[in-house]
C-alpha cells in the first residue's frame, strides 16, 4: 500500500467515526427533545386540569350567588306587598274612621 492509500483509507475510518458521532449527538437532542416536550407535555395537562377545577368552583360560586339574588328578589317584592298591604289597611281605617266620625257629627 502506498501513502495515498493509507490516507484514504484513515480518512474514510475517521468518517465514519464522525458519522457515528453524528448519529449519537442526533440521538441523544432528539431524546433530549422529547423528553423536553413530555414534561410541557405533563405541565401543560396539570395547568389545563387546575383551570378546569377553578372553572368549576366559579360556576358554583355563581351558581350561589344567584339562588341568593332570587332569594333576596322574592323577599324584596314581599316585603312590598307587606308595605302596600299595610298602607292600604292604614288608609282604609282612617277612610273608616273618618266616615264613622262624619256620621257622627251628622247625627248629633
Amino acid at each position: 500500500m502506498d501513502f495515498q492509500e493509507k490516507y484514504y483509507d484513515n480518512l474514510e475510518v475517521q468518517l465514519k467515526e464522525i458519522k457515528d458521532d453524528i448519529r449519537y449527538m442526533e440521538n441523544r437532542i432528539s431524546g433530549d427533545i422529547h423528553e423536553a416536550m413530555h414534561k410541557i407535555y405533563l405541565q401543560s395537562d396539570q395547568r389545563h386540569r387546575e383551570y378546569i377545577k377553578v372553572d368549576n368552583r366559579i360556576n358554583e360560586v355563581m351558581a350561589g350567588i344567584d339562588r341568593k339574588q332570587k332569594d333576596q328578589d322574592k323577599w324584596i317584592l314581599r316585603t312590598a306587598i307587606a308595605v302596600i298591604l299595610g298602607v292600604a289597611s292604614l288608609v282604609s281605617t282612617a277612610v273608616i274612621g273618618m266616615v264613622k266620625l262624619v256620621d257622627t257629627i251628622s247625627r248629633s
